[in-house]
């Protein structure tokens, strides 16, 4: 686990050094691996651990996460600019649509401009804790939650 989130560290440690176009990468590494982590504390206890996630507020919009790693993982058509991330460049995106700020940001794009999708699980967590917001600072939170919860991961799962 203590290398998952090095590796997870790393990937957002670059997603904030990179200059913007250089971004996607990192982002994309970094979901990867929340997910991973996720998917290990799911399978070592699903019981407790859908409780605590469940009633946090970025714990819940882990679910949406893992939605989203689906969509880049098994949707993507073009490298770098289709699935779930948006790059959004000083009033317009890449793909037309307006976008209003002064710094340049990768966000999560709305589901209705997706393909449509195989699986639909999470969507819904996607729609409501992720959807059109920067992806960097909503990786950075469902980390924090992660990192909080392996806190009291040892006191929960089960000794042999």
């Amino acid at each position: 686990m203590t290398l998952a989130f090095g590796a997870l560290d790393g990937a957002l440690r670059r997603a904030r050094d990179f200059d913007f176009g250089e971004r996607f990468a990192p982002l994309a590494e970094a979901l990867m691996w929340l997910v991973i982590i996720n998917d290990s504390f799911w399978e070592d206890d699903e019981a407790d651990y859908r409780q605590h996630r469940e009633s946090n507020v970025a714990g819940r919009s882990i679910e949406g996460l893992r939605y989203a790693r689906h969509r880049l993982v098994h949707d993507i058509k073009v490298y770098g600019m289709h699935g779930a991330l948006s790059a959004a460049v000083w009033g317009e995106s890449n793909w037309g649509e307006a976008v209003w700020g002064d710094e340049p940001s990768w966000n999560w794009r709305t589901a209705d401009t997706l393909d449509p999708a195989i699986d639909r699980t999470g969507e819904d967590l996607y729609r409501e804790c992720l959807e059109g917001k920067p992806v960097l600072p909503t990786l950075e939170v469902a980390t924090e939650y992660l990192r909080s919860y392996r806190s009291i991961w040892p006191l929960l799962v089960p000794k042999d």
